[in-house]
């Protein structure tokens, strides 16, 4: 199995289409969803600050998986999403 560069056809396109993804995905789950309160939103917009989050710490030469291997970047973005979901529970919390 041989793997391709991801950029090599989408490249220019990744972001619009992530905002795409994002916009289409809400009003999917809005017309099809269950519940009154819609609950993708948040999941969305999040998606979105993760994924910018991850290309500009790739971007950096003192964390770019090309030259320290991909365990630094994993750990600084799980630490980013642990710590977003404190704050989620700590605004719940004081609701």
């Amino acid at each position: 199995m041989q793997c391709r560069d991801p950029t090599f056809e989408f490249g220019t396109n990744r972001v619009e289409a992530a905002f795409a993804a994002a916009i289409v995905g809400n009003l999917v789950a809005t017309a099809f969803g269950g519940s009154v309160l819609g609950g993708s939103g948040p999941r969305a917009s999040g998606a979105l600050i993760t994924a910018g989050l991850v290309a500009s710490l790739a971007a950096d030469p003192a964390i770019a998986p090309a030259v320290h291997g991909p365990s630094r970047l994993l750990a600084l973005t799980a630490c980013s999403v642990a710590l977003s979901g404190l704050l989620q529970l700590m605004f719940g919390l004081l609701r």
